[in-house]
């Protein structure tokens, strides 16, 4: 078995064994109190205000690093990647993350160097 089949196999066992313990711990009647009191159309409007920062921030990289708009789909996924980077690890840690991915794109794609992550 390959480390990256190890890695997945042992990540999804993880993430079973962790939501077993949320979910069998969780006051369930609170819970579903709770998701009442939610207002789907603010809930929609902040997801959408996401979804728009992130492709604003996917096409600046895309047109900083002077790279055609078919490239988007890489920032796009590096941009992602940082988010997930900091909700992960404390601090500014999606930042370097994010760095990361934006210049192994250039590197490999271009073999020109990215600008410094700067966000």
């Amino acid at each position: 078995m390959t480390s990256k089949k190890f890695l997945i196999i042992f990540g999804t066992l993880l993430s079973f064994v962790l939501l077993f313990i949320v979910f069998s711990t969780l006051d369930w009647q609170a819970f579903l109190t709770a998701l009442k009191t939610i207002r789907l159309t603010k809930v929609l409007l902040a997801g959408g205000i996401i979804i728009i920062v992130i492709a604003l921030r996917s096409l600046r990289w895309t047109l900083v690093t002077r790279m055609p708009l078919a490239e988007f789909k890489h920032f796009w996924q590096a941009v992602n990647i940082g988010y997930l980077g900091n909700m992960i690890l404390s601090g500014t840690g999606g930042r370097g993350v994010a760095s990361r991915c934006y210049s192994s794109f250039c590197i490999v794609k271009t073999r020109a160097c990215c600008i410094k992550c700067s966000d």
